[in-house]
């Protein structure tokens, strides 16, 4: 059999009220639910953000946990009043987002949903 590379990250702050988080390797199955806590651990350690940036330039494979995961890390930042920006996106995360219909919710910021939302 053959074992996937892990999911390693890293985080800084690139920008004053910017975090992001460095992937590397698979989100999958069996880690999707660490990054999902590492992620709101340092969210709410750091109160003076204002967007979080997902760098998945590094990012392997992303599977139907890894693609759960990442919807609620949107809700997540939502919830805080902050943007995700999920960048440098590999061409299979895209299509996968696409194939998926998640795309426009998940690459899509805040502002910009809103001002298409209906008023009532």
């Amino acid at each position: 059999m053959t074992s996937l590379p892990e999911l390693t990250f890293t985080w800084d702050r690139p920008a004053n009220h910017v975090g992001r988080v460095v992937l590397a390797g698979n989100i999958v199955h069996t880690n999707a639910d660490e990054l999902l806590r590492v992620v709101t651990d340092l969210l709410s350690d750091d109160p003076g953000l204002r967007e979080l940036r997902l760098d998945c330039a590094g990012l392997d494979i992303c599977d139907s946990r890894g693609l759960s995961t990442l919807l609620m890390l949107r809700r997540h930042t939502e919830s805080l009043g902050l943007d995700l920006r999920i960048v440098n996106r590999p061409l299979a995360l895209d299509r996968m987002l696409e194939r998926t219909g998640t795309s426009e919710y998940l690459i899509t910021d805040r502002a910009m949903r809103q001002d298409r939302e209906p008023s009532g």
